[in-house]
């Protein structure tokens, strides 16, 4: 499981949108109490790709590369440097959890496939894709193409499905051509 900004609202000193101040302290317990039985992490990596909240922006992402201090930072080293941050850390515009890809130049050395900002449809940039595609509007009301996406992390094909059925799939080497329809 992957700690996100609303979980980090409750946990650190700053509000998150949507949060409720009637039952912060019963859900600031069951946080903590899931913290200690799941160890939720920021940042997710499977072979060579990495998962999150937002997104690794890619000057924050090379300066905690320098941090660590390393000639060849793997993506292990990478996720447990950030992992091992508080939530008061990921109060900042640019951490895992509340970056906006479309906002910052995202960093590229692995893939990564994030969520947090909505997209019509799923969206690729700067080696991430953008998969928050179930989308509601401020009356709850569904908009944009709800789609599962299956990534493949060995052959790097990724495959959208809507309404069960297979819409589109694209190898790595046609990434850069996919088309939002």
């Amino acid at each position: 499981m992957l700690g996100g900004n609303h979980e980090a609202g409750y946990m650190a000193p700053w509000y998150c949108s949507g949060n409720s101040e009637l039952y912060k302290e019963e859900i600031t317990q069951m946080i903590k109490e899931y913290d200690r039985e799941v160890e939720p992490k920021f940042v997710h990596y499977i072979d060579n790709v990495l998962f999150s909240r937002a997104g690794l922006e890619k000057y924050s992402a090379e300066f905690t590369e320098q941090l660590m201090d390393h000639k060849s930072n793997t993506i292990k080293q990478i996720a447990d440097t950030i992992n091992s941050m508080s939530f008061d850390s990921m109060g900042d515009s640019i951490s895992a959890i509340w970056c906006r890809p479309f906002s910052y130049e995202m960093y590229s050395k692995f893939v990564q496939i994030v969520g947090h900002t909505p997209v019509m449809a799923p969206t690729y940039k700067d080696n991430t894709w953008i998969l928050d595609t179930f989308i509601t509007d401020r009356y709850n009301k569904p908009f944009g193409i709800p789609t599962l996406t299956v990534f493949d992390t060995d052959s790097y094909l990724i495959e959208f499905y809507t309404n069960s059925e297979l819409y589109c799939s694209y190898d790595r080497l046609h990434w850069k051509t996919y088309r939002k329809d």
